[in-house]
């Protein structure tokens, strides 16, 4: 069987050689499918500004019964990578945040993104007006993410 010509597929494959890598890396950082599925899901919750309880995400009935995912809510919460925060003067909610490791790790994921959509010849993006933060390879948003993550402290 040939290898694609599309841009786009070539630009997602090296997308997966680079987030393998990256999920690799860190000692203690390595995550199953389901933990990283779990991950994101509270992390996009978060992301939109709506944080999800631990009652919540046990209740993700795609991603495993609730003792399931609670243990693995405990093995994120091991790993560094999810905290809890309680609003104050109300213990009985317990919101999932993502912790600085995480934003770091998806950090590295974005520019792994980026760097695999630059490493194409052909990128969808390259030169695209849509696109200009195509042709920075060191482009950082960790400045945002440190917005974004103090914003969430303050529900």
């Amino acid at each position: 069987m040939e290898k694609t010509n599309s841009p786009f597929a070539s630009a997602y494959m090296r997308f997966l050689q680079l987030a393998k890598v990256i999920q690799a890396l860190p000692s203690g950082m390595e995550m199953d499918a389901n933990e990283s599925a779990l991950l994101q899901a509270v992390v996009l919750r978060w992301y939109e500004n709506k944080p999800m309880t631990v009652r919540e995400a046990i209740g993700l009935a795609d991603l495993g019964s609730p003792a399931t995912l609670h243990k693995r809510i405990t093995r994120l919460r091991g790993k560094d990578m999810l905290s809890t925060l309680n609003l104050e003067g109300d213990r009985r909610a317990k919101f999932l945040i993502p912790t600085e490791r995480t934003l770091d790790y998806f950090s590295h994921l974005g520019q792994s993104m980026q760097q695999a959509l630059m490493a194409s010849p052909n990128s969808p993006t390259r030169g695209h007006p849509k696109f200009p933060q195509a042709a920075q390879l060191d482009y950082d948003v960790s400045g945002w993410m440190a917005k974004r993550a103090a914003a969430s402290l303050s529900l």
